[in-house]
This record gives C-alpha cells, structure tokens and sequence, in this order.
C-alpha cells in the first residue's frame, strides 16, 4: 500500500499538444521497447489507481460501490477496460458500457478478462432509471488521437453522464474535447476529475478540478530526448501524481472553475515550444492511499 500528498514545493511540468503526445508513444513504441498491450495496462492500472483516490475522497470508498466505465473504440477505450479489471480487484462493481469493440487480439483478450470477472459488458447505456445506481463514472472514450465533434452513440452517453448526478473521471482528456484548444465543439461536458497519462495535454490549462497524473512508464532519457518535464513521482510505488486538488466544496460534474496558474515555455529541437506549468510535488503523506 502506498500514500500520497501535496507538499507546498513546486516544479514545471510538460504540457503536450496532439503532435507532441503522439510522438511519445511513437518513441516509446520503437523496437526494442514497449508494446501497446504493455502500455495499456500500465496506464490502465493508473487510471484505477486515481479514481480510487478519488473516490476514497468522496465517500470513503466502500467496497461495492457501482461504477459505470465508459469505453470508445480505441486504445483510451482500451484503458477503460484495463482500469474496469483493476477497479473491480479494488473491490468496486464496474459495469462497462461499449458500443463499439476495438479490432484485434488485444481487444479481443480484454473483452475475455471482463466476461472472467463477471463484469458486465454493455453495448448501450442503461435506463435513465438506472443511472442514479452509480455514483461514479470513467470515461474513457476518446483521447488525444480524437478529432471533431463526437457521432452516436457517443454524443448521447456524454450527454447521459453530463446531465447526471455522476462523479466522472476522464481518462487523458475529457472525450469530445479537442486535445490542445479545449471544448471548441461546445460539448458542455466538464468531468469531475482528469487522469491526464505521460503529461497533461494543453486543453487542461484551464481546467481546475481533480487532476491527477499517471503513467509511470516514460524513461528519462527519453523525456529528456524530446525535451519533456515530466511528473516526480519521488521515491515510492505511487502509479499517480496529484496535480490539483481542484474545488473541494465542487465535485459534480459541471461545477468546476477556472484555473490560473504560472506559465512557461520550453523549447528543445525535438519538441516545439513543450509548456510548461508548476504544480504541487509529489510526496509521501497520509493525505489517501491506494
């Protein structure tokens, strides 16, 4: 078991554009290194590891508490699935809503890894009736790689938890937001809580909830290859950085404000002009566990 907190001591963090994530993964993937399934399970486990966080925060984490897990098509849907396995280890209930199945063996395995925990898969969202069953949902739909607005069935289940009383946590990014300009689609959708994976992505500048980030996988010399500062995570087995403890009193979907803070700008022959932003270092508190 592991603890977190927030010390008052700050350092500059990367903030990446779409361009900028993308060629992370790219660099992580280039053989020999790692493969998607190995990536997907360590950001998966990291995801469930902040929403526990954020849970235990909320109501003090009974066991048995619902979640509803939210999953696209693609590899952030492919986090969902990996998080929903660990979350129910946890000792929460996931259900998982997905509309539309990944191709290949790796999201073929996944699905399987469901069915053996006896975690139901849904291909639509439950009953409007239904929906005040889970106080929390992860939404994992879409991530970096998304552009344009979001199409069925996908609009109408960000409606569905947009206009409930669902705490959600989004995996990278809010799905339907474009990943460096923010909701320019005017989606209306604000998740409680963000998981941003590797680094934040510039949409989250002004974004002041519950941040976290996870993703405890890119070597240094490789951050310091593409001229990234990434998160310290200091000297413990913490999958998750606490970014931002957002509004306390605010924890509903919808009810987050505006975030401010200091700016800066790196720049390095790899990655243009990588932001940077201060946030509150990770250290070994009693402030949660995980």
């Amino acid at each position: 078991m592991s603890s977190y907190a927030i010390s008052s001591a700050t350092k500059s963090i990367s903030y990446l554009n779409a361009e900028q994530s993308k060629l992370v993964d790219e660099r992580l993937m280039v053989i020999p290194g790692f493969s998607i399934d190995q990536l997907m399970e360590l950001a998966g486990y990291s995801v469930a590891a902040s929403s526990m966080s954020y849970f235990t925060q909320l109501s003090g984490c009974e066991a048995g508490k619902k979640v509803l897990v939210l999953c696209g098509p693609g590899n952030n849907g492919g986090d969902g699935l990996v998080a929903a396995r660990h979350l129910k280890q946890f000792g929460f209930h996931p259900s998982v809503v997905y509309p539309k199945q990944g191709k290949g063996a790796i999201f073929e395995n996944l699905v399987r890894q469901m069915i053996d925990l006896e975690i139901p898969v849904l291909q639509s969202m439950p009953a409007s009736s239904e929906l005040g069953d889970f106080p929390y949902a992860l939404d994992a739909l879409f991530g970096f790689s998304f552009k344009g607005p979001p199409r069925e069935p996908y609009k109408t289940m960000l409606q569905s938890i947009s206009s409930s009383s669902m705490s959600v946590v989004s995996v990278d990014v809010p799905s339907g937001w474009d990943v460096d300009k923010g909701d320019i689609h005017q989606t209306g959708f604000l998740p409680s809580a963000v998981v941003s994976l590797t680094a934040p992505k510039l949409c989250m500048h002004n974004y002041s909830g519950v941040h976290y980030v996870g993703g405890r996988f890119v070597p240094p010399t490789i951050a310091e290859e593409l001229g990234i500062t990434l998160a310290d995570y200091g000297f413990n087995s913490n999958q998750f950085v606490l970014l931002s403890p957002g509004d306390a009193g605010q924890r509903a979907v919808g009810s987050v404000s505006a975030a401010t803070g200091d700016v800066l700008v790196a720049n390095s022959p790899s990655m243009e002009a990588a932001v940077t932003m201060k946030y509150p270092s990770q250290g070994t508190g009693d402030a949660g566990s995980v």
